[in-house]
């Protein structure tokens, strides 16, 4: 189908360019970018809302949660042990 559009001299300019650059015709570089634009138009969605589900009680006392190794040890001597241990 053919159709009429005003295209800003600019544009028109880049479009004409780019065109040459890529060794296309300008009618394929304009239906590339029309299919793109369509495809990322049906593409865009709102965002799923992820649940997180958090344990109610909070932090255990004396959890430092700025240090990595002592949340570590903190959590393993609240399970009553070494994870590594226990498998031994």
């Amino acid at each position: 189908m053919k159709n009429t559009f005003e295209i800003p001299e600019d544009l028109f300019a880049t479009l004409k360019s780019t065109a040459a650059q890529q060794r296309l015709p300008m009618r394929e570089l304009v239906l590339r970018a029309l299919r793109r634009e369509i495809r990322g138009a049906a593409a865009i969605h709102k965002p799923k809302k992820t649940h997180w589900p958090t344990p109610t009680g909070g932090l255990p006392p004396g959890l430092d949660m700025s240090n990595r190794a002592a949340m570590h040890d903190g959590l393993r001597h609240q399970d009553g042990g070494d994870a590594e241990s226990a498998g031994r």
